[in-house]
């Protein structure tokens, strides 16, 4: 990361082995005021990194495109206000045009009652501002939010399903 005075750090961010780049570009995709990757992949996708505002980033999505994304680059293309991404194939001869719905089905898996915990939920990240949480009745433990940092776009309780708010909890629902 830069120091702002010129100068990097020598920590190294891994992202997995399982990604194999051929192009990336940054910007902020799920509108949280921290800088996203967005990495072409030789087989044919483009993965999703949200950063954390602090030098990690979370794998957040996979998009599936026809042909090998030789090149990306970003822009707001429908003027939404949303970044969107453009990826060219050479090998392919194609381009490829995903729009940001800026909207992430993430689905409460329960494995302990933290809300803030990745790997109770099944996309292994905290939710975020524009996330869509769905909370089902049958998993080991519903969730307690603790905290005042709580965001999601939506919030959907299946039939039986609830949610447990510490004291002086909140939950941002930012959704239309």
């Amino acid at each position: 990361m830069g120091d702002g005075l010129g100068s990097f750090s020598s920590n190294v961010v891994s992202v997995g082995s399982e990604i194999t780049a051929v192009s990336l570009a940054i910007c902020d995709f799920n509108g949280d005021g921290f800088q996203d990757i967005a990495i072409g992949e030789l087989f044919s996708y483009v993965t999703i990194l949200f950063g954390d505002g602090a030098g990690g980033f979370i794998v957040s999505s996979y998009f599936s495109l026809p042909k090998r994304p030789d090149q990306l680059a970003i822009a707001d293309l429908n003027g939404d206000g949303k970044q969107d991404f453009v990826t060219l194939s050479t090998t392919g001869r194609s381009m490829s045009i995903r729009f940001n719905s800026n909207e992430i089905t993430n689905t409460w898996l329960g494995l302990t009652s933290e809300w803030n915990k990745p790997t109770n939920w099944s996309l292994g990240m905290i939710p975020s501002a524009c996330a869509k949480l769905i909370v089902n009745t049958g998993v080991p433990f519903l969730p307690t939010i603790t905290g005042i940092n709580n965001t999601c776009y939506s919030l959907t309780l299946n039939n039986g399903a609830n949610i447990n708010m510490a004291s002086g909890a909140i939950l941002n629902i930012t959704g239309e």
